[in-house]
């Protein structure tokens, strides 16, 4: 009995070690992302009150652009989930195949209401926030473009091309999981 209840520990450790190292870094770093955009969109929110039109933005706080260049320092983190994606749907098949309980917990998670969405589908979400910031991108260049931002439009255009490589690398990847 003992060996059976370490077994499962084991395998829900592992399967949460391949999960959670490369989720976690992504996830602190969206948290960060986040409250930054919050903080921009306050300062134009609070330029549209009648009285404070007159207050100059860009001094006060940089354009979006700036922050959405950041995003270059999390695709390395991407491209791992990306690599090891395989690798943990096969851990979680694996922990479901041989770990009764942990199947048990999970039939019930997805049975809930307020479960949505399968695991599998949550596991490929942030694979689809990949697909946001290409058009994300898209939009971004064309406004530098339009609107004659040369070298923010080179910048952008870097990142960009990178994130295309991410979703190329993940579409071959899933193409090779399928078949």
């Amino acid at each position: 009995m003992d060996e059976e209840y370490n077994f499962e520990n084991e395998t829900l450790i592992h399967l949460s070690d391949v999960l959670f190292i490369h989720l976690l870094p992504i996830y602190k770093f969206h948290l960060h992302f986040l409250r930054q955009l919050e903080q921009r969109m306050t300062v134009w929110e609070t330029r549209s009150i009648p009285g404070n039109e007159f207050i100059n933005v860009d001094k006060v706080i940089p354009q979006l652009g700036d922050l959405i260049m950041n995003l270059i320092d999390i695709l390395p983190r991407y491209e791992l989930y990306i690599e090891n994606y395989d690798c943990l749907l096969t851990e979680l098949e694996y922990v479901l195949k041989h770990n009764p309980r942990f199947d048990i917990i999970y039939k019930e998670f997805e049975s809930e209401k307020f479960c949505y969405l399968s695991l599998m589908a949550f596991l490929i979400k942030p694979l689809q926030r990949l697909l946001h910031y290409e058009y994300l991108f898209e939009k971004l260049l064309m406004y530098y473009k339009n609107n004659n931002h040369e070298n923010e439009y080179q910048d952008c255009y870097g990142v960009f091309i990178k994130i295309q490589d991410l979703i190329e690398n993940f579409t071959e990847s899933l193409t090779m999981i399928v078949c």
